[in-house]
């Protein structure tokens, strides 16, 4: 939601739960960080990095390269998806106030995290959007890049069956309640008028 308008992805259409393969076990990169390389975001990554070796982030977005970062360019909706599967760890750093848009439209309610978890990674969201629905252990918050640095150095140093058994409550959540198609029919649903014309059960 941007305002008082409805703002509809492609990626929404896509039946996750279908075309979605997160069967794939070996996961291969420590760290992923997926989306535009905005100020706020590349800012907040440099700091990261001058604690953690640049190595062991993988980055997927445009932007990124233009900012001195090694990073591949925006990928699909399922090949992102894929990528999460491969990965054990997950940033999703919300844009910075003032990186796109100020005032009436500034976007609010963003949520990440859900298609991030349905892989199996441990999920780190940053805390400057309040308005998330996450329960208590699914994913882990943090306020700063230090505060971050420290949760993931902790996170990693874990043996793998422990990596897996703090991430698996988020993935089981995201299979039986946020695929795309379920947020996308609660957001009609809490908007839901004349000009919309349309319920989704």
């Amino acid at each position: 939601l941007v305002g008082d308008r409805v703002i509809v992805c492609s990626s929404l259409s896509i039946d996750t739960e279908r075309f979605v393969d997160t069967t794939f076990k070996q996961r291969v990169y420590d760290i992923l960080l997926v989306g535009y390389a905005y100020p706020g975001r590349v800012k907040f990554v440099e700091e990261l990095c001058r604690h953690l070796d640049r190595k062991r982030i993988h980055i997927v977005g445009d932007g990124w390269n233009d900012a001195g970062f090694e990073a591949f360019s925006t990928s699909t909706f399922l090949d992102t998806a894929h990528l999460y599967s491969q990965t054990k760890a997950v940033i999703c750093v919300h844009r910075g106030h003032g990186d796109c848009v100020d005032g009436p439209y500034e976007p609010q309610l963003v949520q990440r995290g859900y298609v991030e978890g349905m892989g199996g990674a441990r999920v780190f969201v940053d805390t400057s959007r309040p308005d998330h629905a996450f329960d208590d252990g699914e994913v882990e918050w943090f306020d700063t890049a230090h505060d971050l640095f420290v949760k993931l150095d902790r996170f990693l140093k874990l043996p793998e069956a422990k990596q897996e058994a703090f991430a698996a409550p988020l993935r089981e959540r995201c299979w039986r309640d946020f695929t795309y198609r379920t947020r996308m029919a609660r957001i009609i649903n809490a908007v839901r008028s004349p000009r919309f014309g349309a319920v989704i059960p």
